[in-house]
């Protein structure tokens, strides 16, 4: 029986995400698909702009069998702990055979090789990986440059933020010599555009339009007319529009105010407690601290050459969340934890659920309460961190949408015929 994994943001879901699923069956034969899907923050160093269950249940709706929430920690990491994590997690499950994951290059063997290259890191590349880093590029920039030296036909494939996601799989599973087999999905169409472009619409494009609708504009939004439907599955339509203007569309600027009030009650020397936070990185946040307005100003207000906004993104996102790196590290010393975590299913994978109770060495967990009893202290303190991270993607929607969303143990698990 082959199972396909996919590690998905679907942030938020749209027809390409569907295409990706479809086509991950098709390319490995198989008959069932489990996605590890991030949970209300994703690895950008945003909140979704839409729950983590409304993203499931549409995941179910178009063809994913089952649904498992990545750890927070895990979920807003760095590409390299994003991935490690998410491969870790599908070859925990006992029933997963291949990984499928999307990729601007489309060609595994030229992936599988500079894969190759990175998994081992010879001296030369970690030289001038580390020299280009002191010189003030940005991880990915540096990265190209110091890959350019060992392959010129590779250098190329960092620059481009899939082929980097890729090739962070492709190292995960050379390293941990995982049974999972690698397939790529070439990207089609402008994934990365900023307007909207029928079924090629990007998810980018897709949270710039939700921003733009205003109350007023609610009924026309998801018309057969309205630009973003050519985006949006049928079946999912319905979810769209029972949620807009109640618990989305959701952004950054909407947590301004709980991370102020977080930033300002901690002391100096705590900053660097946190994941992503670097030295220079802290005396930014404390030069700028008594001036913010809005996260994404304060996040721009950090920026610099040595620094992705992406990167400032995640270490505001995990001051936020209480992400500290002294808890990472001991994730990813117990292999990214023992237990799985699942928000959905459809009926028809109770076989394989049965399959994954028998062969999978982590705890299946589908009802919140029985985390206390079940996991182990380790494991439990990781489940916490997602519950108090979906309790202030909660409070903070609930009170901007003056409507109030299921918490963590009133939300059931999802079961779609």
């Amino acid at each position: 029986m082959n199972v396909v994994g996919i590690i998905a943001e679907y942030n938020p879901f749209h027809k390409g995400h569907a295409y990706h699923i479809a086509q991950a069956k098709a390319r490995t034969g198989s008959d069932y698909a489990v996605v590890l899907m991030s949970p209300d923050f994703v690895q950008r160093g945003e909140p979704a702009v839409t729950d983590k269950y409304t993203r499931a249940r549409m995941a179910l709706l178009a063809g994913a069998d089952c649904v498992l929430e990545m750890p927070v920690c895990t979920a807003t990491g760095a590409a390299r702990t994003f991935a490690q994590a998410g491969v870790a997690l599908l070859e925990k499950t006992g029933v997963v055979t291949h990984l499928s994951f999307g990729s601007e290059c489309g060609d595994l063997s030229r992936l599988l090789d500079a894969a190759e290259l990175l998994a081992e890191e010879p001296e030369a590349y970690s030289a001038k990986l580390q020299e280009s880093l002191k010189n003030g590029l940005s991880y990915p920039a540096a990265s190209s440059r110091a890959l350019a030296g060992l392959s010129e036909n590779a250098a190329d494939l960092t620059a481009s933020p899939n082929n980097l996601l890729a090739l962070e799989y492709l190292k995960a599973i050379l390293l941990r010599r995982s049974p999972l087999i690698p397939d790529t999905v070439p990207r089609i169409g402008d994934y990365t555009g900023t307007k909207l472009a029928g079924a090629a619409t990007s998810a980018g494009a897709i949270r710039r339009f939700l921003e733009t609708v205003s109350p007023h504009g609610l009924p026309r939004v998801f018309e057969p007319d309205s630009p973003l439907c050519d985006a949006l599955l049928p079946e999912t339509i319905s979810l769209y529009r029972a949620s807009l203007h109640r618990s989305l569309p959701v952004f950054p600027d909407d947590f301004s105010s709980a991370f102020a009030c977080r930033l300002l009650c901690l002391p100096d020397e705590k900053l660097l407690d946190f994941e992503d936070v670097s030295e220079d990185l802290a005396k930014r946040i404390l030069r700028e601290r008594k001036t913010i307005s809005t996260f994404t100003a304060f996040a721009e207000a950090c920026k610099s050459r040595s620094y992705t906004r992406t990167r400032i993104n995640r270490a505001l996102i995990h001051i936020l969340l209480d992400v500290r790196k002294k808890e990472l590290f001991r994730l990813k010393e117990q292999d990214y934890g023992g237990y799985l975590r699942i928000l959905g299913f459809r009926s028809g994978f109770r076989p394989v659920l049965s399959e994954m109770k028998r062969k999978s060495p982590a705890v299946l967990l589908t009802k919140t309460a029985d985390a206390p009893k079940r996991l182990s202290p380790e494991d439990y303190a990781v489940f916490e961190k997602n519950v108090f991270a979906s309790d202030i993607y909660r409070a903070v929607v609930s009170a901007r949408f003056r409507a109030p969303l299921k918490n963590e143990y009133t939300q059931g698990l999802i079961l779609l015929p």
